[in-house]
């Protein structure tokens, strides 16, 4: 099996990230839910090469039609889609690895206009925007890079506080 690697989130990226949560509240437009995490900065794009050994059986990946009736992801160049408060992306799904690894791991995308992984380091479950189009979810284990098989365990919308509200948004 071909290996995806991931690299590590960069120490300033952490730091950004972390002196961002007061904004990331703002936008998202309510405090009782854990704020949208990911950036551009913490995020693989992936090559087409990297995209097409990724296995689409069934069973390893998530696939999701249309999602919902969403802005698109950008307005001119800025990110509408991670801010709630100004119309942007609000429904979510909630995703984890199926064999309960024991270790990290990480989570990774393909839509039409975007291929990517995140190289936030996760444990268990987490939630994942949904935009505008078709999109297929993947995992990959953190300290091998191989593909892991994941499964949806849930969904919600921002703002609604359900029983995933705590949980990692990216």
């Amino acid at each position: 099996m071909n290996r995806i690697h991931v690299p590590p989130e960069r120490w300033w990226a952490i730091v950004l990230d972390w002196l961002l949560i007061p904004l990331m509240y703002f936008l998202s437009g309510t405090l009782s839910e854990g704020p949208q995490r990911t950036h551009r900065w913490n995020n693989k794009k992936l090559t087409r090469t990297e995209a097409m050994q990724l296995a689409s059986e069934s069973q390893l990946v998530v696939r999701v039609g249309v999602a919902s009736r969403q802005r698109p992801r950008f307005f001119y160049k800025i990110p509408i889609f991670h801010m709630p408060i100004f119309g942007g992306w609000k429904n979510y799904m909630v995703f984890e690895p199926c064999s309960k690894t024991q270790g990290e791991w990480h989570i990774g995308w393909i839509a039409e206009d975007v291929c990517g992984v995140t190289m936030i380091n996760l444990k268990g479950l987490v939630r994942m925007l949904l935009g505008p189009g078709d999109v297929i979810f993947f995992g990959i284990d953190a300290m091998t890079g191989e593909q892991i098989p994941i499964q949806m365990v849930g969904r919600g919308r921002i703002g609604d506080e359900g029983p995933f509200a705590d949980l990692p948004l990216l």
